[in-house]
């Protein structure tokens, strides 16, 4: 999970996307078992620069979904609106109970 305003394209979102697809590229086994998790939220959705940061994440990230996607996993999460921490963290829990169970069935 990383949480990230989106002005600070310079901390490299786009990056960190490609660096998890080469994860799930290499190493098939991590697939449906691991989620990257983006919490992005604007700053200034007024400016274009930060505009196109959102639409460049939005893009990758929907790229990499669609190469690596099965029916009951998505590789990456993105969130660019405002979303509370309370129900990220409620998420995140959730996810891991199901991963637990999935691992313990396995």
């Amino acid at each position: 999970m990383s949480v990230d305003r989106l002005d600070y394209y310079s901390k490299g979102l786009v990056e960190r996307f490609r660096a998890f697809e080469r994860l799930i590229e290499h190493d098939p086994h991590q697939r449906n078992n691991v989620s990257f998790l983006q919490i992005a939220p604007p700053t200034r959705s007024d400016i274009d620069a930060y505009r196109d940061i959102r639409l460049q994440l939005e893009a990758e990230s929907g790229r990499i979904n669609g190469r690596y996607a099965e029916l009951d996993w998505t590789p990456i999460r993105l969130s660019t609106g405002n979303t509370s921490a309370r129900c990220w963290r409620r998420c995140s829990a959730r996810r891991t109970s199901i991963l637990s169970r999935r691992c313990a069935t396995a």
